[in-house]
């Protein structure tokens, strides 16, 4: 019987993480709202930047804010809980995958 480590992972393991997170990085980097004023919002699942292309008003935010220039925003604290909710997914679809693949075997 040939018995595996605990930190040793699939090739189809690691294939299927790969393509996770090229999903999970689109949702991230594509803009999932269009706003009023030419405003672009990105990130998953939190907006975690906005980016005003015509400025009509500055924005009003409820959570604390770096900017970038006048058109320009990113919450840290968003981009920080994206993050952790991203690799919390990947882990569990390798904990899943290799579940399933040392059950059957």
């Amino acid at each position: 019987m040939n018995v595996r480590k605990w930190f040793q992972l699939r090739l189809s393991t690691m294939l299927a993480l790969t393509l996770a997170a090229g999903l999970l990085m689109s949702l991230n980097f594509l803009p999932n709202e269009l706003g009023e004023g030419f405003t672009r919002r990105y990130g998953w699942p939190f907006q975690s930047m906005v980016v005003q292309f015509l400025i009509l008003e500055p924005i009003a935010f409820n959570f604390d804010v770096v900017s970038f220039g006048d058109s320009t925003y990113v919450s840290l604290r968003y981009c920080i809980a994206n993050l952790a909710i991203l690799l919390a997914i990947l882990a569990a679809i390798a904990f899943v995958l290799e579940w399933f693949a040392r059950r059957k075997s």
